[in-house]
């Protein structure tokens, strides 16, 4: 049995496929390593890339199926793999040298169902590292992890050190573990990544945590992460939820703190659905809402859509209330009173951001507009 399988579904990556699968390539394991490629219909050139490799490195196996999406190539391979171990990646991304055969190790010793681990971003351009500046320490976990803990109390210490993320790229699973509680990808939707890291956490008996950093995200145009938002958004952040939803119904959840911080990460999916639904277009909600099933379509318009619409309303009811105040004498009379106390604390403020030159200058030229 190989160490380690790693997983890579391709999809159009012709441009970045090499310098992945050479990562992994120059794995202090490589012995040890099976690499499945799963060409999920790409258009490009990178089914002929995959062969090459796969002619020159008896580790490589490459799948070449329809385009069915990241998760349908991830179940795919997982069906076929042999490693003690399984290891997510994507075709664009990178891992450092040791990475895998320090994670192994780390797994024996502990005897884990799941290891979890560090990241950080690289940018494609300049660019992209100044619009996506918050990309750069996402993947960074920053918490002490010191203990072999179970899945609900792994949850909580994510939780609260806020290093909860829900990439499969920064963990290394035990393959019977996944077969053993029949946990895959949900097929069909983008953000899929919520639905297995929260059934895989979960799920786990033993989890451990490093903060080593042994993944390189590439951060590029036309991504997920950095392509605008659409119903198929909307459809993969509604769908985690409602996976998740019944995932809980057959886990029973007892401790009180578990239970409040996974409250946490299903509000926080229902933000994103309000968030998108609210911004994207009437088609692009048609388009969501025939992607449902009747059950889904009745939950969403009976639930969310009327939750949305009365805070809509408390919402409109307070600015009317607000203006109703400023337009009031005691306002008006209350905020020349404290005009001065408010000049001084502007002026103070923004003396420390910017300076003395720079508030006297501002002061004059507030002062002469006042006067004309």
């Amino acid at each position: 049995m190989k160490k380690v399988s790693v997983v890579i579904p391709v999809w159009n990556t012709e441009k970045y496929i090499k310098e992945c699968l050479d990562s992994i390539l120059a794995q202090s394991i490589i012995d040890e390593l099976e690499i499945i490629c799963v060409n999920d219909g790409s258009t490009d050139t990178s089914l002929e890339i995959l062969r090459k490799y796969e002619k020159q490195y008896e580790q490589i196996k490459v799948i070449d199926q329809i385009n069915g999406g990241q998760s349908t190539a991830r179940n795919v391979a997982l069906n076929v793999a042999a490693g003690e171990y399984v290891y997510f990646m994507d075709g664009d991304d990178l891992l450092t040298s040791f990475a895998l055969e320090e994670l192994w190790k780390i797994c024996r010793e502990k005897q884990l169902d799941v290891l979890y681990f560090s990241g950080t971003s690289f940018y494609e351009s300049e660019e992209l590292a100044q619009i996506h500046s918050s990309f750069a320490n996402i993947y960074y976990r920053k918490g002490e992890y010191t203990k072999v803990l179970n899945g609900e109390e792994m949850l909580l210490e994510l939780r609260k050190n806020k290093d909860y993320l829900v990439s499969p790229c920064l963990q290394i699973i035990r393959r019977a573990f996944l077969m053993e509680n029949n946990i895959r990808f949900y097929e069909g939707i983008i953000h899929e990544d919520n639905c297995f890291s929260f059934r895989t956490l979960l799920s786990a008996e033993r989890t451990f945590c490093v903060n080593d950093i042994y993944f390189y995200r590439r951060v590029r145009s036309n991504s997920v992460m950095t392509g605008g938002e659409n119903w198929r958004n909307l459809k993969g952040y509604f769908s985690a939820f409602m996976d998740q939803m019944e995932f809980l119904k057959i886990r029973e959840i007892k401790n009180l703190e578990t239970v409040s911080e996974i409250e946490n990460i299903l509000w926080l999916l229902l933000k994103h659905v309000e968030r998108i639904y609210e911004d994207i277009s009437i088609n692009e909600k048609e388009k969501f809402l025939n992607s449902c099933t009747i059950y889904e379509r009745y939950f969403f318009k009976a639930v969310l859509v009327k939750s949305m619409n009365e805070q809509k309303r408390e919402v409109n009811k307070v600015k009317k209330q607000i203006k109703r105040l400023k337009n009031s004498k005691s306002y008006k009379i209350g905020r020349k009173i404290t005009l001065p106390a408010r000049l001084v604390k502007g002026g103070i403020k923004c003396w420390k951001q910017h300076g003395f030159a720079y508030t006297c200058k501002l002061t004059v030229k507030k002062i002469v507009n006042k006067v004309r």
